[in-house]
């Protein structure tokens, strides 16, 4: 995946692009709202957000711990690309995602082993956890939370429990719609975004 500097890279050019987009239809596409100054607000991660316009610098507004440099340009990308297509409801695993086998190691690397290795043998924690970042349980084969990255942006981690046969299996699975907004290296990162902080939290228990 790519290094911090290519993400501060990738910050600006996303901020230079995001002040030619009209600020009323970035943010209506994408499930935010403006303030009376005109700023764009969403939720990342259940976490307040502000996106200052015209510059594109994002903030977090709870007075917590500042977002990382791949949560902003992600907010940023989704931004950019956002064109009013909330979720479908049909979800997708990365796979399905367009050059997503070329990414797949990456994902494995970066949210499929971390998720297992995590919660594989807890699934539990998972759905404990789960409702700190805004998620939820949802019917599903196997253990499943779907948490909302972003308006439009659910994310679906799926545990299934081991047996004597066979060892436990998980997967992060993507609403459809996340094509809209997303390519396939992007699509990764948004998943990590998801699990690492489960991970702390379940570190932390």
């Amino acid at each position: 995946m790519a290094r911090i500097d290519d993400y501060e890279t990738a910050y600006r050019l996303a901020k230079e692009e995001f002040i030619n987009r009209d600020p009323h239809q970035a943010a209506a596409g994408a499930g935010a709202k403006l303030t009376p100054e005109g700023h764009i607000q969403l939720v990342f991660l259940n976490r307040d957000v502000q996106v200052y316009v015209p510059e594109g610098d994002v903030a977090v507004l709870d007075g917590g711990p500042d977002l990382s440099i791949h949560g902003k340009v992600i907010i940023l990308h989704y931004l950019n690309a956002s064109q009013g297509r909330p979720p479908k409801g049909k979800l997708i695993t990365f796979r399905e995602v367009p050059a997503g086998e070329f990414y797949y190691s990456a994902f494995e690397k970066r949210a499929k082993a971390p998720l297992l290795s995590t919660f594989g043998q807890s699934p539990e924690k998972l759905l404990n956890l789960a409702p700190v970042l805004g998620g939820a349980s949802i019917d599903h084969s196997g253990v499943a939370v779907q948490i909302n990255v972003l308006p439009y942006v659910p994310v679906t981690l799926v545990i299934w429990p081991g047996d004597e046969e066979f060892p436990p299996d998980g997967n992060v699975l993507f609403d459809e719609n996340i094509t809209s907004f997303f390519q396939a290296e992007d699509v990764a990162v948004v998943a990590g975004l998801a699990i690492y902080p489960l991970m702390g939290l379940a570190r932390s228990m």
